[in-house]
């Protein structure tokens, strides 16, 4: 298995995990309407979108996946981005094991997120 099918593989686990909320063709659409963005390294593949809310505007960060190192690998590339977008902050929604590679890059915890099915 190459490095493509690889990430792709994660993605689809990263869909299933954040809930099936969308397909993978969701994503290719998004990304090839601009709608969401896409960066990556060897490792890691991270989906965003922007959002202008009525009061603000932020980076969502939508989507991770690959190894723990390689997706904060992409912190200063997502940071940057939103800055030169004119975004306030960023946002992500994101599995517990996320929480202390986000907060030792400067990542804050706002809110839990509870569910019903």
């Amino acid at each position: 298995m190459d490095n493509q099918e690889r990430l792709l593989t994660k993605l689809r686990r990263a869909l299933r995990v954040g809930g099936n909320t969308h397909e993978l063709e969701d994503i290719l659409f998004g990304l090839e309407t601009g709608k969401m963005q896409a960066f990556w390294n060897d490792g890691a593949l991270v989906v965003t979108e922007i959002v202008q809310a009525p009061a603000k505007r932020y980076l969502s960060v939508f989507l991770a996946a690959g190894d723990m190192d390689s997706v904060m690998a992409l912190d200063e590339k997502l940071k940057a981005f939103a800055s030169e977008k004119g975004c306030e902050f960023g946002r992500a929604l994101v599995r517990p094991g996320f929480e202390k590679a986000l907060k030792a890059k400067g990542w804050k915890r706002k809110m839990i997120v509870m569910e019903y099915e």
